[in-house]
């Protein structure tokens, strides 16, 4: 689909970064339309196409819901609670959290299809990139495991590492999607940095939670308790587990906040 930029000459009407002489572009939001426009008789009807935005904002809300808030707390259940927490309710809450994840990035991305009518082919923007690979990552989950192997067979490993490997990936690119996504419309912001400041926070909890406890079980020997032992000797982990899902909610939902109060995105 091709794009126009538009230049005007009237600040007030038709964006920032327009003076009172000559045709230049709107330097802090560039403005664009879906079709080429000359004159000024249809510029009332671009001003409705390029305020109607209702579809990004929803988008970036759901997304941020799936990768920001949900993604983190449901891979931390197989990889860090499976002792702590005996088969099957890990399980059984790794795979509620990430079905929810699916169902919210599979709604996300036909948003915001229905809004650009096609996948963006400008290869300059991160985003969609970034994007993409998360929804076809993510899309392929669940199929994976409806065809994984028995927990017994030879091969299972293979299942093991894709899923493992898919998975994560589709997480760091998911919240690299949703930063890239707040810096692609960052002007639309009341402070243009600080959806970057509150994704950068959710990233350093993240990250200091996850080196902390993936060094502690690849190098200190942990025990399989019984469950007479199970709150004594794994009292940290469920602790840790609280601190993932009280930081990862709240700041998803001032990042949802920000997005959903945006002026214009």
């Amino acid at each position: 689909m091709s794009s126009y930029l538009l230049f005007g000459t009237n600040t007030q009407t038709y964006g920032r970064g327009a003076s009172s002489s000559g045709l230049p572009r709107h330097t802090t939001d560039p403005l664009v339309s879906s079709s080429q426009q000359t004159g000024t008789d249809n510029f009332g009807h671009v001003a409705a196409e390029l305020e109607n935005k209702d579809l990004v904002k929803a988008h970036g809300i759901f997304m941020i819901f799936a990768w920001i808030a949900a993604a983190g707390i449901g891979l931390f259940m197989p990889r860090f609670m499976k002792k702590a927490w005996l088969a099957p309710r890990w399980f059984q809450a790794h795979r509620a959290i990430m079905i929810g994840v699916w169902i919210f990035t599979i709604i996300g991305f036909g948003l915001i299809l229905g809004h650009v009518k096609g996948y963006s082919k400008d290869v300059e923007q991160k985003h969609p990139v970034f994007g993409f690979i998360t929804v076809i990552l993510c899309f392929l989950q669940p199929f994976m495991a409806l065809i994984r192997p028995a927990p017994t067979d030879e091969k299972r490993f293979i299942f093991n590492w894709a899923h493992r490997i898919f998975g994560l990936t589709a997480h760091l690119f998911g919240g690299m999607a949703v930063y890239f996504g707040m810096d692609l419309y960052k002007s639309s912001f009341d402070t243009e940095d600080k959806p970057q400041h509150v994704w950068a926070a959710w990233l350093a909890i993240e990250a200091a939670i996850w080196i902390f406890y993936e060094s502690k079980q690849t190098f200190v020997a942990l025990p399989s308790p019984g469950k007479d032992e199970l709150i004594r000797d794994y009292k940290p982990r469920y602790l840790a587990l609280i601190l993932y899902i009280v930081q990862a909610v709240i700041l998803g939902l001032v990042m949802v906040i920000l997005v959903g109060s945006a002026k214009r995105v």
